[in-house]
């Protein structure tokens, strides 16, 4: 899941912003982090 992730595990391939968002995620407010989070699932599911 994404939850499990880390930031050496973002394919290669992955969209800068998502990678930036990716490694910002710990440090996100939860509103934030709701939005987020459903972007990046989204893109795994």
């Amino acid at each position: 899941g994404v939850l499990d992730m880390e930031g050496d595990a973002v394919p290669p391939d992955f969209p800068d912003t998502f990678h930036t968002e990716l490694g910002g995620y710990r440090g996100m407010p939860l509103a934030s982090l709701s939005q987020g989070n459903q972007r990046v699932e989204y893109h795994f599911a």
